[in-house]
């Protein structure tokens, strides 16, 4: 509301103070009227936003440079007003292209000074200036009017526009140092302000040129400024349009940063890394120079230090900056926060990676000391029970010898057979807890030995394998569960085992051509050993489709 006050007074003002104009030079007329307007809503908007200092600058430029256009009036007080209020509107304007996006004056002596010395000779030039035909002055600068024209107005009148001309030029120097020490967003972000200044700064300038060239060249009546060209005049009126642009596409690009902030996320590779976050901040807050630091925070370089902190407060990780980024708040918080939430998902990420290893060195270590019990056991009965059976049984045979009773022979025939079967059973149950016969021949003698007495024709091909004893056993008892299900459940004529290695990576593979259909069920053989596969960092897969034969694969990394 206040904004759209701001504008309707700016246009009904400036309406009024451009109207004797309309009907002799509508364009510039009009074109004066459209700056002054915007540059009053653009006041209004930077009020709105809580930035008095550019808004009200801006404010008052526009009311200044249309009270100056009162000139075209009849004399009397509106020309003295129209005089004094001359350079006003182009010193505020001057004002806020040299100081924002800061929220007080810059280059303040610059400008302090200058502004003093252009209003003290405008004035000089002002109460000098007698434009009456008859050579008396006006009534309303009787009181003010010192000299009826002659050397001391063209002094006076020189004097001025020498100086708008050295304040124009100091004024365009200092808009190209700005825009060569402006560095990261606020570069990015005031460029197209830096543009419009050295185009409102020229056109300043050549109109000043303009004046002032006759007081030197003797060509003409310096005091008449008739000879300017129009093209001159039409620049220097329509070069304030362009400085609404300016800061209208200045809080494009501030919202375009904004927005820029939100892929900040997505753009960091994942897994985050400090390396990949540093490059996504120095993209977002558009500094090259920017550094992170992820151990104890750096030492002060001068530059803006800050800090990433996760969810509880904890420090991440420190950044250093250029220090104009502290104007931008709002892009700057986003961005860290957003570097935040990489980072600690880096962090959780880590953290799940090592418990994940220590998790699987886990299950590898109670693998490998399992088949270590399992072959101690399969020792102990080897060595112990299966001995003392056998002693038995020779024991028995001597008794037989000895003894002459029909019965006591049979009883130990009976024994003997009972004995046998007991040592088979035993043989069985070692085999199962740990096949020796791997230690003795290696895997592809056991998965020989096994086949030689299978009823289908199988093909055997096993690479020389470098492994664990660990991981043998393993794959012994997957071809062995392979070999089991194909010849009792899928009814197969054809078996083929292969186990190859390479690129550190065991596959071993048993294939049949039986009915298919199999499944790893919970609790069955399969699964418990796609667990123990797992346990060894390895994966077991089944492909059995329905009369599609049958194909287990188990896949290891070789130790």
């Amino acid at each position: 509301m206040r904004t759209l006050a701001i504008a309707l007074a700016a246009f009904g003002y400036g309406l009024w103070a451009v109207w004797p104009d309309l009907a002799s030079g509508a364009v510039v007329a009009a074109l004066l009227l459209a700056g002054q307007v915007a540059l009053a809503v653009t006041g209004g908007l930077f009020i709105a936003e809580g930035q008095r200092l550019v808004g009200t600058l801006f404010v008052a430029a526009a009311f200044a440079e249309l009270t100056a256009d009162l000139s075209n009036r009849d004399w009397g007080w509106y020309g003295f007003v129209a005089a004094m209020a001359r350079p006003v509107g182009a010193l505020l304007l001057m004002t806020v292209l040299l100081s924002y996006p800061h929220r007080r004056v810059g280059y303040r002596g610059f400008v302090f000074g200058a502004s003093v010395l252009i209003l003290v000779a405008n004035v000089a030039d002002a109460v000098t200036w007698n434009p009456a035909p008859s050579g008396k002055p006006p009534v309303a600068f009787s009181w003010v009017t010192l000299y009826d024209g002659g050397p001391e107005q063209r002094t006076a009148y020189g004097m001025y526009w020498m100086l708008v001309i050295a304040v124009a030029v100091a004024a365009l120097a200092l808009v190209v140092h700005r825009a060569v020490t402006a560095r990261g967003l606020e570069r990015r972000e005031l460029v197209p302000v830096f543009v419009a200044s050295a185009v409102y700064g020229f056109a300043i300038l050549s109109n000043a040129i303009w004046m002032v060239l006759p007081y030197f060249t003797g060509d003409g009546d310096p005091l008449a400024p008739a000879y300017v060209p129009e093209v001159v005049w039409i620049s220097a009126v329509a070069a304030p349009l362009l400085i609404p642009a300016a800061f209208l596409a200045a809080a494009i690009r501030r919202r375009l940063d904004r927005a820029a902030v939100a892929d900040l996320v997505s753009g960091i590779a994942q897994p985050a890394t400090a390396e990949s976050v540093r490059e996504s901040l120095r993209r977002a807050l558009a500094d090259p120079s920017l550094d992170l630091f992820t151990g104890d925070p750096p030492p002060d370089d001068g530059r803006l230090g800050l800090e990433i902190a996760d969810s509880a407060g904890r420090p991440l990780a420190h950044v250093r900056t250029v220090p104009e980024l502290r104007r931008r708040g709002d892009v700057v918080t986003a961005a860290l926060g957003a570097a935040a939430l990489s980072l600690e998902n880096a962090r959780l990420h880590s953290d799940l990676q090592e418990q994940l290893r220590q998790v699987e060195d886990s299950r590898a270590r109670i693998v490998e000391a399992g088949v270590a019990e399992r072959r101690r056991v399969e020792r102990d009965l080897h060595d112990g029970a299966q001995q003392r059976l056998l002693a038995l049984a020779a024991t028995l045979g001597r008794l037989k010898t000895v003894s002459g009773d029909p019965t006591v022979r049979e009883l130990v025939d009976e024994a003997r057979a009972d004995l046998r079967n007991a040592l088979s059973e035993l043989r069985d149950l070692a085999r199962g807890i740990h096949p020796a016969v791997l230690e003795q021949i290696g895997l592809t003698g056991a998965i020989e030995s096994i086949t030689e007495a299978l009823p289908v024709p199988t093909e055997i091909r096993i690479a020389p394998l470098a492994s664990s004893p660990a991981i043998e056993t393993t794959l012994y008892f997957v071809i062995c569960e392979a070999l089991t299900n194909a010849i009792k459940h899928a009814e197969a004529r054809r078996i083929a085992v292969s186990v190859t290695q390479e690129d550190g990576e065991i596959v071993a593979a048993v294939t049949d051509d039986g009915r298919g259909g199999a499944t790893m069920r919970p609790g069955g053989g399969l699964a418990g050993l796609a667990d123990r596969v797992a346990a060894l960092g390895g994966t077991l897969h089944l492909q059995s489709p329905p009369q599609g034969g049958t194909r287990l694969e188990a896949r290891l990394v070789s130790a």
